[in-house]
């Protein structure tokens, strides 16, 4: 990390830290409704103006979001009217955030450095083992599988041929079957689910009847294919465990040292039985899976330096997601992994759930902006049916924010926010209650909203901060083990598409593009 991304951690660890920050992360909505509460002192600038009404049909929450979605903030028009700690606030978070340009490494702001292994095109040509995935998983199916060819093809132009890759969280193993047949390599699917494995087994045998067919047409036509289907299946295998790094460290022996039996006559003297190159892959690996992949790369690189091993990390390319997911262990101050102890930030569940908002993309096509209004009602309609039930039911909510009540109506359809009335009438049903004729208290309604969209702001300079603290913690321990390792964050897919987590971690020897 350049001092220039430390300097930047240092500000988003001081942002995070700030008294009226710490207030977002730890009061949940429903808190807000609750009989006595009193907002805190930090918020008293704003909290009143939140409750004004508007002099335009325009809510609060969209002024302020219209804000924050400028390029560059302007004060003037409509936005003279916002509180100026809001202003300073919206700002601020905007420029908290690292670049998220498809193809550009994720980095600070307003730096621009491309990456050299991104593919330079954004159409490929239609795979047939894509059959059944949705547009965005499509999307990031080719653009993995394609950087990874990219990747392996630079590695062997500096003397490491890899033949093997593994697939950590691999599911239905979509992204297998590509970088089997995109980068003519052996796969190995490692997956916790055996639901995902039985998937992966149908995907598969969809995929080789495809190629049957294909194979016929070609024959009638004289046309002689290259790769059969027996050779297909051998190189790609399936494997489900509890997924650790010393599982996967363990999982990737035993799968390397199988291959490298059964082919050793087609094998260089490098990628021996003793010292086969890997390739580490996950794409979307939820929680602490992320976590386990660069640990087991790391574990392994160590164990290369005190002895014999049976496979070597070659280059390793992770994208996380679902940090909400994290293992208790992975959630501990400072987070997940720094060992320098100079940041002190205690992130709690609500961090970790904010991290997946990503408010510059709800504007991208009106029916977004459509979907990012109704979860703004959601929020503030669940909170007001909160507050009423703790006035009538003279119940408090629990930490979360949730109340048994509450929990008792679950997930209502999108259908039930259409309007005040049907939505009391539905939770009536469900929670049986009287609510007949309980007013709408658009004050209230306001300043949830307003607040919603202070703590959805916040989303991106969390995932940020988790993202460079990956990335420093990685490049310590490489360089603990006096080794070149280079430690890149790549913006891998479009987040306009869908791929709301759209970074990968890149790792590879230093002498590599």
């Amino acid at each position: 990390m350049d001092e220039q991304e430390s300097q930047f951690l240092d500000e988003l660890e001081a942002f995070l830290r700030r008294s009226e920050i710490g207030f977002l992360f730890s009061l949940h909505p429903n808190t807000t409704v609750t009989p006595g509460f009193t907002p805190p002192e930090p918020w008293l600038s704003w909290w009143g103006w939140a409750g004004e009404p508007t002099p335009n049909a325009e809510p609060k929450w969209r002024l302020l979001w219209r804000y924050y979605a400028q390029d560059t903030p302007v004060d003037e028009g409509d936005f003279v009217h916002i509180p100026a700690l809001l202003r300073e606030y919206l700002r601020h978070a905007r420029g908290l955030q690292l670049n998220r340009s498809q193809g550009a490494e994720a980095t600070i702001p307003k730096r621009e450095r491309r990456d050299g292994y991104t593919p330079t095109t954004k159409v490929f040509p239609r795979n047939v083992n894509l059959h059944g995935m949705s547009p965005k998983k499509t999307h990031e199916v080719q653009y993995m599988s394609k950087y990874a060819a990219n990747v392996l093809s630079d590695l062997a132009a500096h003397g490491t041929i890899v033949r093997h890759a593994v697939d950590v969280g691999a599911g239905q193993a979509y992204l297998s079957r590509a970088l089997r047949d995109d980068c003519n390599i052996s796969v190995l699917a490692v997956d916790w689910s055996s639901v995902q494995e039985e998937g992966a087994a149908r995907r598969e045998q969809d995929a080789k009847r495809a190629q049957g067919k294909r194979k016929k047409v070609e024959g009638e036509n004289g046309q002689a294919s290259s790769v059969s289907l027996d050779d297909t299946t051998t190189r790609l295998a399936y494997k489900k465990i509890v997924i650790t790094a010393d599982s996967l460290v363990t999982v990737t022996k035993e799968w390397t040292t199988k291959q490298s039996q059964r082919d050793f006559a087609h094998t260089s003297t490098e990628d021996s039985a003793s010292n086969t190159p890997v390739i580490l892959v996950a794409l979307h690996a939820c929680g602490s899976l992320t976590l386990d992949v660069l640990r087991a790369f790391v574990r392994q690189l160590r164990a290369a330096q005190e002895g014999e091993i049976s496979w070597r990390p070659a280059a390793g390319l992770v994208v996380g997601c679902c940090y909400n997911l994290l293992r208790q262990e992975g959630k501990l101050n400072p987070l997940i992994l720094l060992t320098t102890g100079n940041l002190i930030v205690s992130f709690a569940e609500s961090h970790l759930q904010l991290a997946a908002q990503m408010p510059l993309q709800w504007g991208r096509t009106d029916a977004a902006l459509d979907d990012a209004s109704l979860a703004v009602r959601k929020i503030a309609w669940r909170a007001l049916l909160s507050g009423i039930l703790s006035q009538n039911l003279e119940e408090q909510p629990f930490l979360s924010g949730r109340t048994r009540e509450l929990r008792r109506l679950g997930r209502l359809s999108d259908s039930a926010y259409r309007g005040w009335e049907g939505f009391l009438t539905i939770a009536q049903e469900k929670l049986g209650v009287e609510m007949a004729g309980v007013a709408r208290d658009g004050v209230m309604e306001s300043r949830l909203e307003v607040f919603h969209l202070l703590r959805c702001v916040l989303g991106p300079v969390v995932e940020s901060f988790i993202l460079l603290d990956r990335k420093l913690w990685l490049q310590e321990q490489l360089a603990s083990l006096g080794m070149c390792w280079q430690v890149r964050l790549v913006n891998l897919f479009d987040q306009s598409s869908g791929s709301a987590r759209n970074v990968g971690i890149v790792v590879v020897p230093r002498s590599s593009r």
